[in-house]
């Protein structure tokens, strides 16, 4: 008899931007979802640790998405300030990166 065992990624939906970002893929101007997504090993289909996690912010009209780096992490945090949340200042992917 085998051990049957997997790894196995779990998307949480953690929130969405305050501020719009222009997406250079799909062009359009949107608060994007923060995704956190954790691999967890699995036996059977049961979850039992996570192994790996991280972050990154996705457009919600095609997907595509801007992992959350040390490089990056400050100027994305903004996007979340509830201290500026009524501004409609619109961000381009570009200054993200």
């Amino acid at each position: 008899m085998g051990l049957y065992y997997k790894t196995n990624t779990i998307k949480t939906k953690k929130g969405m931007t305050t501020m719009l970002i222009h997406c250079s893929s799909c062009t359009n101007e949107r608060a994007w979802h923060l995704i956190q997504s954790t691999n967890w090993f699995c036996l059977l289909v049961i979850p039992i640790f996570p192994t790996s996690s991280y972050k990154y912010i996705e457009c919600p009209c095609c997907g595509k998405r801007i992992d959350i780096n040390k490089r990056n992490k400050e100027r994305i945090d903004r996007l979340f300030d509830k201290a500026i949340f009524g501004s409609v200042k619109v961000y381009y992917m570009h200054e993200l990166l």
